[in-house]
C-alpha cells in the first residue's frame, strides 16, 4: 500500500526502499538472526552430546555433558552447570531479540507513541507527569 502510494507520487526505487522496504525488513531479519543463533547452539549441543557433531577434541557443552555421562552419580554437577550455562545463553540471545525488536520495529513504536498520549490524562489530585519523566510505564497508576 505505501509502495504503491509513493510510486504514484513518483518516488525513485532507491527511495521506495529506504523509506518503506528496508525499516520494515530489519527488524524482522536481526530478531530471526538471532532466534537461529540460538537453535544452532542447541542443535550443536544436542548433535555433539550424541557423538554426531563436533569431534570430541573440539570443546563444547555438548561434548562436555557427552564425557560427564560416566560420572553422573559420583559428580552430577560436570553435567548441571554445561547445561545451564547453555540454557542462560541461549535464553540471553532471545531476550536480545526481543529487545532488538521492540526497538526497531517501528510500527511498535507509533503504537507506544500512541498509548503514552492517550495516558497523558490524570485523575484528580494525581501528580501529572510529562512523557519523557515517566519511568515505569505509560499511565500514573502503572
Amino acid at each position: 500500500m505505501y509502495i504503491e502510494a509513493s510510486r504514484a507520487t513518483g518516488a525513485k526505487l532507491r527511495r521506495i526502499l529506504v523509506r518503506h522496504i528496508l525499516p520494515n525488513t530489519v527488524a524482522p531479519l536481526i530478531v530471526q538472526g538471532t532466534y537461529i543463533c540460538a537453535s544452532a547452539i542447541i542443535v550443536e549441543a544436542y548433535l555433539s552430546f550424541l557423538g554426531a557433531g563436533t569431534p570430541p577434541e573440539i570443546s563444547s557443552w555438548g561434548n562436555i555433558m557427552a564425557e560427564g555421562r560416566a560420572y553422573v552419580r559420583i559428580a552430577f554437577w560436570i553435567l548441571l552447570f554445561p547445561g545451564v550455562c547453555r540454557a542462560a545463553t541461549v535464553l540471553a540471545i532471545n531476550l536480545l531479540g526481543d529487545g532488538l525488536h521492540d526497538t526497531l520495529d517501528p510500527k511498535l513504536a507509533r503504537r507506544l507513541l500512541t498509548t503514552r498520549s492517550l495516558c497523558l490524562s490524570t485523575p484528580q489530585g494525581a501528580p501529572r507527569l510529562s512523557v519523557r519523566r515517566r519511568t515505569r510505564g505509560c499511565c500514573w497508576w502503572s
